[in-house]
């Protein structure tokens, strides 16, 4: 036997060797899994949409994330999925993690209803346990706009607007009110005060509304904007001067 053909007979037991030490990885990699997944249907750990709220705050074209336990057969899952009332959407994954992106704009004010039937099945064939049911409600459109009250005795008034229902809710009432801004979590208020504004903020996170005043003597809040992704305030201010009992702007 020739060297050569020495060298190509070790090449070839060393690729048996290793391509057989690899099948045998992987089936007890499977072997594990299996063993694993005896003790534990195929189920849903959480649902939530993007950015981890469990309910939403927007109709624009939600995206909707479900977290698997198991390695799921996609395709079953996929046929599985049921939402009430219908609405088109596509779907991707990511490892154990399915992702609903709606086509299109949801219904205002509307219960929405998705279910995961017993047809979704685990890599093995395993059936989900339990039927997956999640329902959402998608926010009332609306909108904020100041009233203002020209009457004596009369407050300006920071009303909320719901279109669909036809209805209205105050959110802030007070003498004097300059301007506001609001996200879903607060409603920030310049009002002008004896000696020059304060900036009041109603925090919409409590059962009641609970009212914080900040201001600053000898200083007119102008423009009022917040973000509409953090709860972070940007306002113009002008230094004011008493003049005959009246705050005005204060001149160089």
């Amino acid at each position: 036997m020739t060297l050569l053909s020495k060298l190509n007979n070790f090449l070839a037991d060393r690729f048996n060797y290793y391509l057989t030490l690899t099948v045998s990885g992987l089936v007890l990699a499977l072997l594990v899994l299996a063993i694993l997944n005896l003790g534990s249907r195929p189920h849903v750990k959480s649902i939530y949409f993007e950015g981890g709220a469990t309910q939403l705050t927007t109709v624009l074209a939600p995206k909707l994330l479900i977290d698997f336990a198991q390695p799921m057969d996609r395709q079953s899952v996929e046929d599985a999925l049921l939402l009430s009332p219908a609405v088109e959407f596509d779907t991707s994954w990511s490892l154990n993690k399915l992702q609903i992106k709606f086509k299109y704009n949801l219904d205002s004010g509307t219960n929405y209803h998705l279910q995961i039937g017993d047809q979704a099945k685990d890599i093995f064939g395993t059936q989900i346990a339990p039927v997956v049911d999640f329902s959402f409600t998608t926010p009332e459109l609306s909108f904020v706009y100041l009233e203002r009250n020209s009457r004596e005795y009369q407050p300006d008034r920071i009303i909320r607007y719901f279109i669909g229902a036809n209805t209205e809710k105050v959110l802030y009432s007070a003498d004097n009110i300059i301007g506001f801004t609001e996200n879903d979590n607060y409603l920030v208020v310049a009002v002008r005060t004896d000696s020059g504004s304060a900036l009041r903020i109603v925090d919409f996170k409590q059962d009641s509304f609970v009212t914080l005043d900040w201001g600053g003597d000898n200083l007119l809040v102008g423009k009022v904007h917040m973000s509409p992704v953090a709860d972070q305030i940007a306002f113009t201010a002008q230094v004011v001067e008493m003049v005959n009992g009246i705050a005005v702007p204060k001149t160089a």
